[in-house]
């Protein structure tokens, strides 16, 4: 008989990743015939006889198979399309899912019925009054639902285990599809995690960040926030992957999205391994980029978002300088009489009543010509990290100013800062005595949520 060695993850219901193996298989067609094979038992632990099982595939959902379990619990699909599939059975009284990745050698699974569970939950659309249905299912499965008016919806008589739920975006040019990784496990904690990026659909989170947990005996009801497009209200985005030269050999970078002028490159700030391709490495203060207009897009804005990973490779502290403020980046006036200052992600030391380490922080001003001042500025308690790579995000809604750092909000304030006016300042990365990387820069005129923040963490490789 044929071997193979095959190593991969599969979310089963009892929540644990296992790879199973046998070589019991329907009608004793043999594994080299089969895509899929395997043996479904009872809540016994005797073989199910007389099951219809099906096999569904994610990507096409037209693609159904369905078999039955012979004398001997065993049951074996046959195709060649490879990818993701749900494998699902149902009774009565119990039921079992599994979803597995075919990759064109027999996968062989062997799995339990569970029992019944059910769980009920409330969408919200990041930044958007909706009422329309929105589909909401199990990848590769018979359990799929549309939401009410309410936005409300309810799957039942699905077996208990841990698995992801798919909610399909109602509008792809401002929101994105989204997993929500679910546990209904017995004598545990049940929870949700999410929005999940669809990538992630062959294994389960990493990480519990936002995770909402209930008591083993409440009701299963859940909150869930979909997430809104990062091009939605995407005004400039850096992904730092190029360095130009133009006929008079000054070096730049471009804005992805063509909104605002090229950055110009000065020193010897060059282009090094990043988060995703390419980082910018600025090394002193002589190494920095200059976006000298930027169009306006910021005009009148009444909300901000900046993203931006960072990695600081050495703060570049002296003795006798026991306070600073060093500009990561920023549209900033660095202190001219005529300084238009509009905000400035910053490493900052004994400043904003935070003292000892150097901490990360985040200053907004209208651009009118007040300072970037603590009074509108949130700061990080936690010192800033050195030699890691920082999913950064900076919020302001028009009301208030909030920080995650990989994710997790670290602070929030209420400022006074309402509109930002027209500003004649330049858009800086650098230009402080600090080695640090630069790594898909990002800002928009629209203030993300909570869930809009993971959701891009774990979208750009917040999930190792």
């Amino acid at each position: 008989m044929k071997t193979f060695n095959a190593i991969f993850w599969i979310m089963c219901v009892a929540g644990a990743l296992f790879w199973a193996c046998t070589t019991n298989v329907a009608g004793g067609v043999t594994e080299e015939t089969n895509s899929i094979a395997g043996v479904i038992y009872n809540s016994e632990q005797k073989v199910a006889s007389g099951v219809e099982v099906l096999a569904r595939s994610v990507a096409d959902t037209t693609k159904l198979y369905k078999d039955t379990t012979d004398s001997k619990g065993s049951f074996a699909f046959k195709f060649k399309e490879q990818g993701l599939y749900g494998v699902s059975a149902k009774t009565s009284e119990l039921a079992y899912y599994e979803l597995v990745e075919y990759k064109g050698v027999t996968l062989n699974v062997e799995a339990s019925l569970n029992k019944y569970t059910s769980f009920t939950g409330k969408l919200t659309l990041s930044g958007a009054v909706y009422n329309e249905p929105i589909q909401v299912f199990i990848p590769g499965s018979p359990w799929a639902v549309y939401t009410n008016e309410n936005l409300e919806f309810e799957i039942d008589s699905v077996p208990e285990g841990s698995y992801y739920v798919y909610v399909r975006s109602p509008d792809q040019t401002r929101f994105n599809d989204a997993y929500f990784w679910v546990s209904l496990l017995p004598d545990t904690l049940k929870g949700s995690q999410g929005p999940l990026p669809t990538s992630l659909a062959t294994s389960a989170p990493s990480d519990d960040k936002n995770a909402v947990y209930e008591s083993e005996n409440s009701v299963f009801n859940f909150s869930w926030t979909i997430p809104m497009s990062s091009e939605y209200g995407l005004v400039g985005w850096w992904p730092m992957n190029y360095i130009s030269k133009d006929s008079s050999s000054i070096q730049y970078i471009s804005d992805a999205r063509g909104r605002t002028d090229v950055g110009v490159v000065y020193g010897k700030a060059f282009l090094d391994s990043g988060v995703l391709g390419q980082s910018l490495v600025l090394r002193g203060s002589n190494d920095f980029v200059v976006i000298e207009s930027d169009r306006g897009v910021l005009d009148k804005a009444t909300a901000l978002t900046l993203e931006a990973w960072v990695y600081i490779e050495n703060l570049n502290e002296t003795e006798d300088v026991s306070n600073y403020r060093k500009n990561l980046i920023g549209k900033v006036g660095f202190g001219n009489p005529d300084d238009r200052s509009v905000f400035s992600l910053a490493i900052i030391k004994n400043e904003c009543e935070v003292e000892g380490s150097p901490v990360l922080a985040f200053f907004i001003a209208n651009g009118s010509g007040t300072s970037l001042d603590c009074a509108n500025a949130v700061v990080d308690s936690n010192a800033i990290k050195v030699g890691e790579w920082l999913y950064t995000t900076s919020v302001w809604n028009g009301q208030t100013l909030s920080l995650y750092v990989n994710g997790v909000l670290v602070a929030s304030k209420e400022v006074s800062v309402d509109i930002l006016v027209p500003s004649i300042e330049s858009l800086y990365f650098g230009k402080e005595n600090l080695n640090f990387r630069l790594d898909e820069v990002r800002w928009s005129t629209v203030a993300i949520s909570a869930s809009d923040v993971l959701y891009r963490y774990y979208n750009q490789g917040g999930v190792q």
